[in-house]
C-alpha cells in the first residue's frame, strides 16, 4: 500500500514541473501603441523662431588718434547721458598741432574773407566774351585779305587784340587760382587740428550703460578698435535666421509673441523688419522683432523665442504633434501599417496649438504612432491598444 503511495506522489509532482523553456517556444512580443489619424482641417498656423536679443542701440566709441590713455571716467554697467566724458586721452600733440593752427587763423579767416569778397568771376566772363568776339572779328578779316592793305592792317590789329585779350583771361584765372588753393588749404589744416583736439575726448553719443571698456590708462589705444562699448536696452531686438521656407512665410508686421530666458513674462509685438537676401555663409535670411524694455527685465545676448501667427490654411493635411520625432532636427513619423510600424519622413508647414500642417510623407487617412513611439522601431510589430479610426 505504502508503494502504490510512493508512485501516485511521484506522478503528481511530474505532471507539476515546469516545461523546459527553448528557444522554439519564444514568440516575438507585438509592442502596444495608440494612433491618430491624419486629417485635413483648417488652422491657424504659428511658426516657432528660436534667436538671440540685442539692445536695439548700441555704439563702439572709436578713435583714429593712437594716443595715451589718459583717464578712464566710467566703469562697465554704469549708466550715462549723452556727451558724458567717458574717457580722455593725452592731448599733449594734437595741442601742439592746434597752437600751430591757431597762429595763423586770423589770416586763415582774412585770406577766406577776401575770397569771398573777390568778384573776379564777372570780369573773367567780360575778358571771355572780348576774346571770343575778338576771335571772329579776326576771322572775318583774314577772309578777306585779297581786297586790300587796309584790311589786311585791320586783320593785323585784330590779330593783336586777341593776344592781348586772351593774355589778360589767362592772367585773371591765375590770379583766382592763387587766391583760392591756399585759404582752402589753410581752412583744411584748421578743421583737422581742431578735429584732432576734439577726439581726445570720447563722449558718450547717447544715453545708456556701459557694456564694455577696453581702454588702460597709460596705455595707447589701438586706432578704430573700440576703447568701449554703449548701449541702450529701452528697446531690444530680436534677431533670427529664416530658412526659405520660414522666410516665405513670415511678413513684417505680423503678430508675435516673444519669450525670453529667465523671465516669466511674454511679450507681443510684431514683426520689424526682413532681409530681402540671404547671409551668403549660412543660407538664411537676417530677420528682427523689436519690443519695448521699460523695466530693463530683458538683457543683451539672452535666448529668445518667437511665436509668430502667420496666414490661416484651409483644408491642411495635419500631423497630431505628439506623433513627432526628430533626427537632426529633421522631422519623422511611424505610421501603422497592418501589424507593422513603418518609419516617414516629413516635411512641415505652419504649426497650430496641437497639430502641424505636413507638405510632404503622409496622406490622408495614415495612421500615425502618438503613443508607444519612442519604443518602436521601423518594421516592428505593433498592436493598437487604442486609435483613431474614425
Amino acid at each position: 500500500m505504502r508503494k502504490l503511495w510512493l508512485i501516485t506522489s511521484i506522478l503528481t509532482l511530474a505532471a507539476c514541473a515546469p516545461k523546459e523553456i527553448t528557444t522554439d517556444n519564444n514568440e516575438k512580443t507585438a509592442i502596444p501603441i495608440q494612433t491618430a489619424k491624419v486629417k485635413e482641417q483648417d488652422i491657424s498656423g504659428i511658426m516657432e523662431l528660436s534667436g538671440v536679443a540685442m539692445p536695439a542701440k548700441q555704439a563702439p566709441i572709436v578713435t583714429s588718434l593712437p594716443l595715451p590713455v589718459e583717464k578712464v571716467h566710467v566703469k562697465v554697467g554704469d549708466s550715462v547721458e549723452k556727451g558724458d566724458v567717458l574717457i580722455t586721452l593725452n592731448n599733449t600733440k594734437a595741442q601742439q598741432q592746434l597752437n600751430t593752427a591757431s597762429d595763423t587763423l586770423s589770416s586763415i579767416d582774412s585770406t577766406l574773407n577776401e575770397t569771398k569778397n573777390e568778384d573776379v568771376g564777372a570780369e573773367v566772363q567780360k575778358l571771355r566774351k572780348d576774346l571770343q568776339t575778338s576771335i571772329a572779328a579776326s576771322k572775318s578779316l583774314l577772309e578777306g585779305m585779297e581786297q586790300g592793305e587796309k584790311v589786311q592792317q585791320e586783320a593785323l590789329a585784330k590779330g593783336l587784340e586777341v593776344v592781348v585779350t586772351q593774355a589778360q583771361l589767362s592772367q585773371k584765372i591765375l590770379e583766382n587760382q592763387t587766391a583760392t588753393v591756399p585759404a582752402e588749404t589753410l581752412n583744411l589744416q584748421k578743421q583737422q587740428a581742431q578735429t584732432a583736439v576734439e577726439n581726445t575726448v570720447l563722449r558718450a553719443p547717447f544715453s545708456g550703460q556701459v557694456a564694455d571698456i577696453a581702454a588702460v590708462e597709460g596705455s595707447p589705444l589701438s586706432p578704430n578698435s573700440p576703447a568701449a562699448v554703449i548701449v541702450n536696452q529701452d528697446t531690444i531686438k530680436a534677431t533670427f535666421q529664416l530658412n526659405s521656407y520660414e522666410v516665405a512665410e513670415i511678413k513684417p508686421n505680423m503678430n508675435a509673441t516673444l519669450s525670453f530666458e529667465g523671465i516669466k513674462e511674454n511679450y507681443r509685438a510684431t514683426v520689424t523688419s526682413i532681409s530681402p537676401t540671404a547671409n551668403p555663409e549660412t543660407g538664411l535670411f537676417p530677420a528682427s522683432i523689436s519690443v519695448q524694455n521699460e523695466n530693463g527685465a530683458i538683457k543683451g545676448g539672452v535666448r529668445v523665442s518667437a511665436s509668430v501667427s502667420v496666414q490661416e490654411v484651409h483644408d491642411a493635411l495635419t500631423v497630431p504633434v505628439e506623433a513627432l520625432l526628430y533626427n537632426k532636427s529633421k522631422p519623422y513619423v511611424y505610421v501603422a501599417n497592418d501589424d507593422k510600424a513603418q518609419r516617414r519622413e516629413i516635411e512641415l508647414g505652419i504649426k497650430s496649438n496641437n497639430a502641424y500642417e505636413v507638405k510632404k510623407g503622409l496622406k490622408k487617412g495614415d495612421l500615425v504612432i502618438i503613443e508607444g513611439k519612442e519604443d518602436v522601431k521601423d518594421t516592428s510589430d505593433i498592436e493598437v491598444i487604442k486609435g483613431d479610426v474614425s
